[in-house]
């Protein structure tokens, strides 16, 4: 017996038509990008000012979150922008 995989069988996969990025979502994820590392620097600067144990740990849990963020948004805009 064979399987298809369509776009409705795997919906979150991209269809094929859509695998590269428009022009305006290409500026998008550049603002995002750049949002998300003004954010990471402000956090990496704050870590060594929090007393409480617990903050400090939400916080540098933070920090790898944001830091595999901005790795996949680096990923998307190599691979998946238009490019001229």
């Amino acid at each position: 017996m064979s399987y298809t995989t369509t776009p409705a069988a795997r919906p979150h996969a991209m269809p094929m038509a859509s695998t590269r990025l428009a022009p305006h979502e290409t500026i998008d994820l550049h603002e995002v990008l750049v949002a998300k590392t003004t954010g990471l620097a402000k956090l990496k600067d704050a870590v060594p000012k929090i007393e409480n144990p617990e903050l400090k740990q939400l916080v540098l849990h933070t920090i790898r979150v944001t830091e595999q963020h901005i790795a996949e948004i680096i990923h998307l805009l190599q691979y998946r922008a238009i490019l001229p």
